[in-house]
């Protein structure tokens, strides 16, 4: 029963190391990298990525835009209603065609609004996509540096729990740093980067052998 014990408890703490050192890896990369934080701000991302005039400009046209889709809405309906109108004759053809145009010079205005808005969203989008990117960069190194460290520095621990709980922390750190950076990695640096790592994890993996076959000899 002591055994069983044991063995639940020892799982437990390298279950509790693998899901901690990752959670630390990315606060520590917040701690360090304060500005890696705006990009969690999915509902400020203009307030964020905007200059304050920029946002301004944005919200102005935003203003626009909206009345001017309003009175669009209007003056569709009056169209419409004119149409219909004109078929049982209680409507003129002039007053049809004075609202289309109506309609159209307000379409018109809606397109110049429209552009300068998409201008500064792709604006805003690239500079969301270059601070991602660093981000990536800095997560993907920090990742593979701590999982390789977190990896050796299990050979040198004789407690199991924690030597095995650091070997779990190491793939689980590398495996996350992977996972949130593998879209804006280069292909070459991917096949590179796991190339060393399955090299290094197949030493680490030989030298962990030998060392416990020697224990063994000399017990």
């Amino acid at each position: 029963m002591k055994a069983i014990f044991s063995i639940i408890k020892d799982l437990g703490i390298a279950i509790i190391l693998a899901i901690s050192f990752p959670i630390c890896v990315h606060l520590g990369i917040n701690v360090f990298y304060p500005q890696f934080q705006d990009l969690q701000f999915w509902g400020n991302r203009e307030k964020k990525f905007l200059t304050t005039q920029e946002f301004k400009r944005l919200d102005f046209l935003n203003q626009q835009e909206s009345a001017l889709r309003n009175q669009i809405d209007e003056k569709s309906w009056s169209e419409n209603l004119a149409l219909n109108n004109l078929k049982t004759e209680k409507e003129t053809k002039e007053n049809v065609e004075k609202i289309h145009g109506e309609l159209k010079a307000l379409r018109d205005a809606l397109k110049p609004i429209d552009k300068e808005r998409a201008e500064i969203h792709d604006l805003l989008d690239e500079r969301f996509k270059k601070l991602s990117e660093e981000r990536s960069s800095v997560v993907f190194y920090v990742s593979l540096f701590t999982a390789l460290l977190l990896i050796i520095a299990s050979l040198f621990i004789p407690v199991p729990a924690i030597s095995v709980g650091l070997i779990l922390s190491g793939i689980a750190v590398g495996i996350d740093g992977y996972w949130r950076t593998w879209n804006y990695l280069d292909a070459r640096l991917k096949f590179i980067s796991l190339i060393i790592a399955i090299v290094l994890l197949i030493a680490i993996s030989f030298i962990s052998f030998y060392r416990s076959k020697d224990k063994k000899r000399k017990k």
